[in-house]
């Protein structure tokens, strides 16, 4: 049964991208499969200086009678930029924040406006199923699905229905951004936590409904998840600064396990004492076996990548953090912070 279309609000759709001709055509058909009225969806695409032919792709939906199309070139400012682009462009009561390589149920947009309107909350978001390409990419998208690679972040691995910390892809009602300000820009891999916290610090909801469900997917390779998780853990060190009453155990984890490696190896190299160190490489060696093992139940095919997969994103997010930590601490880098979006929030 179509829906009453004056009974619902209009949703904007921010979509930054970079190169993502491999991807933004299956999300750009996965929003005109929205059960939700196209007239009543507004779609941004904010091109961060792609260099293939993910802008023409994306343009050819403009005439998909939605209620608003814009393709806006952001001239490679950094994904925080663009999504700021891309609220500055929107239009409607609700955004929701996407990322190019992604897809959404068709009820994602009608079930996420349910769930506001249900919960109260501020923002809402559901659970995201992991796909990868090829043998290591399949055993990334087990990885980043699974408690051993990712910890209990509730939108990669499942969680009950209720308030968290942080989602991705979501919905946000309008009013969060005039509210606690935009995106902080700068740090790229931190802009969506960061934000979530701020609305956090400010009293706001967020809510996880596992029954909005989107699909993202993963790098293909190891190289690209270790950039990629080493710039989460460099990133996370100002997110947390800001927002320390927001830490959680998982968050340090890699980074206890980098400094333990780097502080064990010292004593060795100082001392001759390699002890330490050879236990601690085996506790973890075997923690990588175990949860190769059962993560990989229902994959079984990307066992043999899994402890190097969960290793990459350990060991990277580890090295990462500590290179936050050693970026904060030099007076270069005092500028920029995450604090900075709360104060102009403010007007200070």
């Amino acid at each position: 049964m179509a829906m009453e279309t004056n009974a619902l609000p209009l949703v904007s759709v921010v979509v930054p991208m970079r190169n993502e001709g491999r991807y933004i055509e299956r999300l750009m058909e996965s929003l005109a499969a929205q059960d939700y009225p196209r007239g009543q969806v507004g779609v941004i695409v904010v091109d961060d200086g792609s260099t293939d032919h993910s802008a023409e792709l994306a343009g050819n939906y403009a005439g998909f009678g939605w209620a608003a199309f814009r393709l806006i070139a952001n001239e490679g400012a950094g994904t925080a930029a663009a999504r700021n682009t891309g609220l500055h462009n929107s239009v409607g009561g609700v955004i929701i924040q996407l990322i190019g390589h992604c897809e959404l149920a068709p009820d994602y947009i009608s079930m996420a406006i349910a769930t506001l309107n249900d919960t109260g909350a501020d923002c809402a978001g559901g659970v995201i199923e992991t796909v990868g390409s090829g043998s290591v990419g399949a055993a990334i998208a087990v990885a980043l699905g699974s408690p051993f690679g990712v910890g209990n972040a509730s939108f990669r691995v499942g969680g009950a229905e209720g308030p968290v910390d942080t989602v991705a892809f979501g919905a946000y009602l309008r009013e969060v951004f005039g509210r606690i300000g935009e995106y902080e820009e700068g740090d790229d891999a931190g802009e969506d936590d960061e934000l979530n916290y701020r609305l956090l610090d400010a009293g706001g909801l967020i809510w996880l409904n596992p029954a909005l469900r989107s699909r993202y997917y993963s790098r293909a390779d190891l190289q690209g998840l270790v950039r990629q998780y080493f710039g989460y853990g460099r990133a996370k060190v100002n997110v947390l600064a800001a927002h320390p009453q927001q830490l959680r155990g998982r968050q340090l984890a890699p980074a206890a396990l980098v400094g333990g490696l780097a502080s064990f190896a010292a004593l060795g190299v100082l001392f001759g004492s390699w002890r330490p160190l050879r236990l601690l490489v085996r506790a973890y060696a075997s923690f990588l076996g175990v949860g190769a093992i059962l993560a990989g139940r229902r994959r079984p095919a990307a066992i043999p990548y899994l402890p190097g997969v969960f290793a990459a994103i350990h060991l990277a997010y580890g090295a990462g953090f500590f290179a936050g930590l050693w970026r904060r601490a030099r007076p270069s880098t005092a500028a920029g912070r995450p604090s900075d979006a709360a104060a102009r929030a403010s007007g200070s």
